[in-house]
């Protein structure tokens, strides 16, 4: 059984996907893109509601080894739990 990092349980979590089809997918790119950043940390700054299930929100994120990134994010509440929404490409 393979052990997931920190940051891979935060994915996990805290974020909802859909730019893949599958979720085995998702986990991959995480598990990949992790390898070279490495969130460390997060501080929200900002939340504006959008309604009961969507938030516009301002985030604060650190990486390993990087400056802190101001980043502007949506989230969502999936299943009961805020997650950041990531939607699908758009078809070119």
């Amino acid at each position: 059984m393979e052990l997931l990092t920190p940051s891979e349980r935060f994915q996990i979590k805290y974020v909802f996907d859909e730019r893949f089809p599958s979720p085995t997918l998702v986990q991959q790119f995480y598990s990949r893109n992790f390898k070279y950043q490495v969130l460390t940390g997060f501080n929200v700054e900002e939340v504006k509601l959008q309604d009961k299930e969507k938030a516009a929100v301002k985030v604060n994120l650190k990486y390993k080894d990087q400056q802190v990134i101001l980043q502007s994010l949506t989230m969502i509440k999936k299943d009961g739990e805020w997650k950041v929404y990531i939607p699908p490409r758009r078809k070119q």
